[in-house]
């Protein structure tokens, strides 16, 4: 019992906490004694591990060419559709700049928080001209289009169940904007599709239209949205075409392009 009251007085105010403090030390004092032991152990670990994350780097590269190749491939065909027949689209792959280094086989290999590549998608608008970051190259409207084009190939496997799309039209007109609205439609036939637009072959291709409208009362100012329909509707992409005071031509014009508009196709 002294022996015991002795131990509690220097280790614990239990036994129970004597008996802790025992586990402790012995597992300290294993960890002292055996260190160059377990740095042997740790090394050759830290090699294995090394060497999986090497072999698991090269597989994902593996699959980012593979399916750049088609990513490429199907955005080229996308962009046909949208009035850029010779725009060149890639995905270029290279080894990353790290200095977080494995070996494998012999190898080193540099390696980042998404692997051993780094990706850049490259573009050209026009044959003849090899293509160059599109971030660096691109105008507005071609920009635009390219993102168009990619989440075109992409909306059948995006999980994302609803799209956004600012101005996708900045930059384009005419036989172009015609081309950006028939794929909108497109991905509005297996995604949620809301688009802020300026252009009215946009707006007339779309199944709900909603107008924005800024609003003044008692010395301030709202904003207020709703849904157009009928000849609400019609006005409305008129003015669009032609400003607050459509001719009559002009709502002829509107008609035509709404009629055309809700007979594009969904989907294909």
């Amino acid at each position: 019992l002294s022996v015991i009251a002795r131990l509690k007085r220097k280790y614990g105010d239990t036994i129970a906490d004597v008996i802790g403090y025992l586990e402790r030390a012995s597992k300290e004092l294993q960890l002292l004694t055996g260190a160059e032991e377990r740095s042997h152990e740790l090394e050759a670990a830290e090699e294995k591990l090394g060497a999986d994350l090497a072999r698991r780097a090269r597989e994902l590269s593996a699959l980012r060419a593979r399916e750049a190749e088609r990513l490429g491939d199907a955005v080229c065909e996308q962009l046909k559709g949208l009035n850029m027949p010779r725009a060149r689209f890639a995905v270029e792959l290279t080894p990353i700049q790290s200095e977080h280094v494995v070996w494998c086989d012999g190898v080193s290999i540099a390696l980042g928080p998404l692997g051993c590549d780094e990706v850049e998608f490259m573009f050209s608008a026009n044959a003849g001209e090899e293509p160059r970051p599109l971030a660096r190259i691109a105008s507005g409207g071609e920009l635009s289009r390219v993102m168009l084009a990619i989440k075109s190939v992409l909306a059948l496997a995006d999980e994302m169940p609803t799209m956004v799309f600012d101005e996708v039209d900045q930059g384009i007109g005419g036989e172009a904007a015609l081309a950006v609205a028939v794929r909108l439609k497109h991905i509005g036939a297996v995604r949620q599709v809301l688009a802020v637009t300026h252009l009215p072959q946009i707006a007339a291709a779309s199944g709900r239209h909603l107008v924005v409208e800024k609003e003044e009362s008692e010395g301030r100012t709202g904003v207020s949205v709703r849904a157009l329909s009928g000849e609400e509707r019609v006005r409305e992409l008129a003015r669009m075409l032609a400003g607050d005071n459509p001719s009559p031509v002009t709502i002829r014009h509107a008609t035509e392009m709404l009629r055309q508009g809700q007979e594009t196709e969904g989907w294909r």
